[in-house]
């Protein structure tokens, strides 16, 4: 059987493990073909859990999925913090752990998917970073989690600033203009994501950052809100091994 999941490109410490999903190799049809993982996108449930169950089988465990509401919260997960047989999953756009075995989970289509890991392998974390996200200052919620110094980041695929338009309502919700560029007119900017969230990790110490450089916009593989709506939620999975 195909692999469902990715492993990207990431010099990370020993024991860490990154995959992602795409829309490749699912059950689901039509603006969600085909391995939608969101339950919140009017897609067929059945079928969403099927897609779910195909990525599970590659992953060391359930993933424990969050409810994302685009907020600051970040949830710190222990050996019985919550359980992934949880009717509810937890409300945050975050989560972090020390434990081995927990497969952290996030899912994004155009958010930025922001992968943390300290140089000696003993803590990940894994965050959905959209502009809500980041403006209110999840990266450095998260970064705070960490006892170590000594971080790695990732970063994700995400709309890139070849499609992401936005108004001076989100650039005013910024501290610093890193990664706004000149939009159509003197209202509108085009936003580099990817650029806004490696601003804020260098101010929190975090100047190892890979990014994948892939805009979901562009990559037909990926789900893309922006660009079809409805549609689908891919995934990252990040857990330990040692």
């Amino acid at each position: 059987m195909q692999q469902a999941l990715i492993t990207p490109e990431w010099q990370c410490a020993k024991g860490i493990e990154l995959r992602l999903s795409s829309r490749l190799f699912g059950r689901s049809t039509g603006q969600y073909a085909s391995l939608n993982l969101g339950l919140h996108v009017d897609d067929v449930p059945e079928t969403v859990q099927q897609n779910r169950a195909r990525v599970a089988r590659e992953l060391p465990a359930q993933p424990l999925w969050l409810d994302q509401v685009h907020g600051d919260h970040v949830v710190e997960v222990g050996a019985s913090t919550f359980s992934h047989k949880s009717l509810q999953p937890p409300v945050a756009d975050a989560s972090f752990t020390r434990q081995l075995g927990v497969v952290l989970a996030i899912m994004v289509a155009d958010c930025l998917p922001i992968v943390l890991a300290s140089c000696d392998g003993k803590e990940i974390a894994v965050v959905h970073a959209g502009w809500r996200g980041l403006a209110n200052g999840i990266v450095e919620r998260v970064v705070e989690k960490f006892n170590s110094t000594e971080l790695q980041a990732w970063l994700g695929p995400a709309i890139g600033p070849c499609h992401y338009e936005v108004d001076h309502k989100v650039r005013d919700s910024f501290q610093n203009d890193q990664g706004f560029l000149k939009g159509r007119d003197s209202q509108h900017w085009m936003l580099d994501l990817c650029e806004q969230a490696r601003s804020q990790l260098l101010v929190q110490g975090v100047s190892s950052v890979t990014a994948s450089g892939i805009c979901t916009a562009c990559d037909d593989r990926f789900y893309s809100h922006r660009e079809m709506s409805p549609t689908g939620r891919f995934g990252i999975f990040l857990w330990k091994t040692n």
